[in-house]
């Protein structure tokens, strides 16, 4: 009887045992940690992180080298984001390099990517403190995309107006000599205007 005990000890141990590496094994997968190869933990301070959560990428040069490890709020004005990097893709990068907040595609995952600074700096090393810069602000720029839109709607309202005005009777003569109508017709060049140039912007700021 005791020894039947015993055995039954000895297996519910074997299989809680089983289950805990099972669970930490999941945990680990499902973090995106890289638990067969060795890495390094670097770090950099943003004013705001557009999103960011832990387990999304961490990007160099267009290749996932990492993943983001922890997401911290120093202050009202500073968040810590800590960064676990794969050794092999390490060697390759310099202290002088620069992170920025950016998204996998236009509506993607938020991540952090790396890019080289300019000059030469020392290899990336544990524990160090990667420099900042401002990333793209895709809400912004859907924000001003939609801005360009209602110009563009009312534009075309405009036009629409001015062309049925022009079939009618009054034709040209009429038109001239309704300021009213003139005042549409300036208010439609002035929104032309403030739509391409709201279309610059925004190309310029993906550029």
């Amino acid at each position: 009887m005791s020894e039947e005990r015993g055995s039954n000890v000895k297996l519910g141990a074997f299989v809680f045992i089983g289950t805990v590496v099972l669970l930490v094994g999941l945990y680990l997968l499902g973090t995106k940690r890289d638990l067969f190869s060795r890495t390094l933990d670097v770090h950099a301070r943003f004013t705001e992180v557009s999103g960011l959560r832990v387990g999304n990428n961490v990007r160099y040069a267009g290749i996932d080298v990492g993943t983001v490890e922890r997401v911290t709020i120093l202050s009202d004005t500073l968040v810590l984001v800590e960064m676990m990097i794969r050794l092999d893709a390490a060697q390759h990068m310099r202290s002088n390099a620069v992170a920025r907040i950016a998204s996998d595609g236009l509506m993607g995952n938020k991540l952090v990517t790396i890019e080289p600074g300019e000059g030469t700096g020392a290899p990336l090393d544990e524990d160090m403190e990667i420099a900042t810069a401002p990333g793209l602000d895709t809400d912004a720029m859907l924000k001003s995309l939609g801005r360009s839109n209602d110009n563009v709607v009312e534009i075309t309202n405009d036009l629409r107006e001015l062309t049925q005005r022009l079939n009618s009777e009054r034709g040209l003569v009429g038109m001239m000599s309704d300021t009213v109508l003139v005042d549409d017709i300036g208010r439609a060049i002035k929104e032309v205007r403030l739509a391409a140039t709201n279309a610059r912007m925004l190309t310029e700021r993906a550029n």
